[in-house]
């Protein structure tokens, strides 16, 4: 297990922090929603290092309809994800190199909203299965856009969850 003060690069992999026996060089987190699959990074880190955080701090949702539309569970869980961030920064020994943060499903809404609103010290963005972010545009996660990457299956179930919101939250053109 790596020393997450030590760590350069963190990878996701949830239940553990896992440094694949070296200090690393990037940091990821994982903010997962209903369910999250994800592979061992360390089979993936070849001459790199890696570590992985995964951040179950918050209430999600528990069904995709009605509650994955609420968005409730998100702004909620603002101060503690920012909190968790920040904190990785201000006790980390060193500089962190790269800093990737992962949402799947619910967990995307939370790392929007936390975004849009706190801001996150983060470098790049990944969001899968999501069944929206909270923003209109990449550019309103306070990031650059070209550091945001979103991927969801037509046959994903998340997109069965609608915004409860009158503004909505969905970002993806021509869904309602």
């Amino acid at each position: 297990m790596a020393d997450p003060d030590a760590s350069l690069d963190f990878k996701v992999k949830p239940d553990e922090l896992d440094g694949c026996g070296q200090s690393a060089q990037h940091i990821g987190g994982l903010i997962p929603g209903e369910t999250a699959k994800i592979t061992d990074p360390c089979s993936q880190a070849a001459g790199r290092t890696t570590s992985s955080i995964a951040w179950i701090g918050y209430d999600a949702p528990q069904n995709i309809v009605p509650e994955a539309a609420d968005d409730t569970y998100a702004k909620n869980a603002e101060d503690k994800l920012h909190g968790f961030e920040v904190g990785l920064h201000a006790t980390h020994d060193g500089n962190i190199a790269n800093n990737t943060i992962l949402g799947h499903s619910y967990g995307t809404t939370t790392i929007g909203y936390t975004m849009k609103d706190k801001g996150l010290p983060v470098d790049n963005v990944v969001l899968v299965g999501s069944p929206g972010a909270g923003v209109d545009t990449a550019r309103d996660l306070h990031i650059d856009p070209s550091h945001v990457y979103a991927a969801q299956s037509q046959g994903d179930p998340i997109g069965l969850a609608r915004p409860s919101t009158p503004a909505g939250w969905r970002t993806t053109p021509g869904t309602t």
